[in-house]
């Protein structure tokens, strides 16, 4: 980005990205307990986290990681 840049101005335009880029991980990968479920089953349903990564987990929380949308 900044390779092609005409002005100063793009610094402000990757920063900006950059923030979100960020935002968007953090919230992505929160891995604290009290949202780990939510983590996973996000991961999940983007194809991150496969059924065989679930081995050793019980059903209950199982069910909720695979149940489709809607």
């Amino acid at each position: 980005m900044l390779r092609n840049a005409r002005d100063a101005w793009v610094v402000w335009e990757i920063d900006g990205y950059l923030r979100e880029r960020h935002r968007e991980i953090k919230v992505k990968y929160d891995f604290r307990y009290s949202v780990l479920m939510f983590v996973f089953i996000g991961l999940h349903r983007e194809s991150w986290l496969t059924d065989e990564d679930l081995v050793g987990l019980s059903q209950d929380k199982i069910e909720p990681i695979k149940r489709p949308l809607g």
